[in-house]
């Protein structure tokens, strides 16, 4: 009986994700905070097998590091509408309660000006402290916002493919589109430089 309640314990405190919308319920069990949870369901796309689904975890550190990331987003979309999503929500139960509804239908109206998506090939992933997949994702996020597009508007797509040796970067024509495919395994040498300038370039468009 002992066996069966301490398993029945482990269970539910690891609970993994199937898909983008159950991460984003998890951030918000994890932060207490509608805006970041939102920002991951309504604006952010991961897609991962299912054995890298079964890693993030609300203890894992994948799943700190997603829901860190979006304050890059967050500031992304006070340079474009004024908006600050936290001070939007506000603090305390009782008030985040409150706010909840306001502050999703904004994060959604964002649809129009950003997107995010990452897709990782394969069943499974990397875990460690500090993943090369996230640290692509990671990485997009904070030059994007750094070095946000003349447009006021921007979509990054990044894939991490394990047939690929070399990191490419790619912007389309209205320097609002970003498109990055990296390395599974294998860190390439100055990856980080070359998705900066990417950022910095289209930054640089009128």
């Amino acid at each position: 009986m002992k066996l069966h309640i301490a398993a029945v314990l482990i269970a539910t405190t690891t609970v993994a994700y199937a898909d983008t919308q159950e991460l984003s319920e998890d951030v918000r069990e994890l932060t207490s905070d509608n805006y970041r949870a939102a920002t991951v369901g309504k604006l952010m796309s991961f897609k991962l097998g299912a054995k890298c689904w079964a890693k993030l975890t609300r203890d894992s550190r994948a799943t700190n590091l997603i829901q860190m990331s979006t304050r890059y987003i967050v500031d992304f979309a006070k340079h474009v509408t004024g908006d600050d999503w936290s001070t939007l929500e506000g603090s305390g139960t009782t008030e985040k309660a409150k706010n909840r509804e306001r502050v999703e239908a904004t994060i959604e109206a964002f649809k129009k000006s950003f997107s995010y998506s990452i897709s990782v090939d394969g069943d499974d992933c990397d875990d460690d402290h500090d993943p090369l997949w996230l640290q692509y994702h990671t990485h997009a996020l904070q030059y994007f916002s750094e070095n946000p597009p003349p447009a006021k508007r921007g979509t990054i797509k990044i894939e991490v493919n394990s047939k690929v040796k070399k990191f490419t970067a790619s912007v389309d024509k209205t320097g609002t589109v970003f498109k990055f495919v990296g390395p599974k395994e294998v860190a390439p040498d100055k990856w980080q430089d070359q998705m900066r300038t990417a950022f910095v370039k289209a930054a640089k468009k009128k």
